[in-house]
């Protein structure tokens, strides 16, 4: 038994993926996370997300029609030992470019696109000043955290020290939240048709809803209390009112 664990025996290893290039894994391993976003390295697209990071609006319009889109993910030089990858809009929010980021917003960039692995940072996260997060919310960035993997906007600015953008997106947040609670308001039926017959009873409400006078209402208790008989007995001129002796024996049966 022993000799099938010898050195001369080869090595059991796990099935190789179907992918291309795995270069960045031991063969025959399987990716990781940090293989999950498509990262470009071609040198027009590193050169578009370098420019946005220095704020260069020109240019970012210069080598935003060589670039392969505007949301392309790089690794920048300066971090190209690091797995996070970053975009254009995400590098010009952290840096505070407005014109940078006013252009990619005009080119139609994805205010809600996310990098990151275990911790997704959207351009809100990034904006490093006011006029940033303002203009990243215009356009539709999200207040509130719609991924699992994404830190509360307001906290993560507040743990960076940058109160007054939290600031903005708080009060951001709370115009939403009261839009949702006016739209849910206005879905919701009244409240008058939405209780139970039961719900709410009380005898002035059944006096109300009865449109008979006392007279009236005095009849209709007395002819509850009359019984199957009675008003067969009542009825002389209607003999098929009765009931034959057959039909009650049908009925017994």
């Amino acid at each position: 038994m022993l000799r099938l664990f010898s050195q001369s025996a080869p090595l059991l290893r796990s099935a190789s993926w179907t992918l291309p290039a795995p270069s960045l894994f031991d063969p025959g391993g399987g990716p990781t996370i940090a293989h999950a976003v498509n990262v470009s390295k071609r040198p027009e697209d590193i050169t578009f997300v370098l420019a946005a990071s220095t704020g260069d609006v020109a240019g970012v319009a210069e080598a935003l029609p060589k670039a392969s889109a505007v949301d392309v993910h790089v690794r920048l030089p300066r971090s190209a030992s690091s797995t996070r990858a970053t975009t254009a809009i995400h590098a010009a929010s952290a840096v505070g470019a407005t014109e940078v980021v006013q252009l990619l917003l005009q080119k139609r960039a994805d205010v809600m696109g996310r990098h990151g692995n275990f911790r997704a940072l959207t351009p809100l996260h990034d904006a490093a000043n006011v006029d940033v997060a303002r203009m990243l919310l215009d356009a539709g960035a999200s207040p509130i955290p719609l991924d699992p993997r994404e830190p509360d906007p307001i906290w993560y600015h507040e743990q960076r020290n940058r109160i007054q953008v939290a600031a903005c997106i708080r009060e951001r947040r709370a115009e939403v939240e009261r839009e949702q609670r006016a739209a849910r308001s206005r879905l919701q039926p009244p409240a008058s048709t939405s209780q139970s017959p039961t719900q709410g009873f009380s005898p002035a409400r059944q006096q109300t809803s009865v449109p008979l006078s006392s007279v009236e209402l005095t009849s209709v208790r007395e002819a509850w209390l009359v019984d199957g008989a009675h008003v067969l007995s009542m009825l002389p001129s209607l003999p098929s009112a009765r009931p034959r002796s057959e039909d009650c024996i049908v009925a017994a049966l």
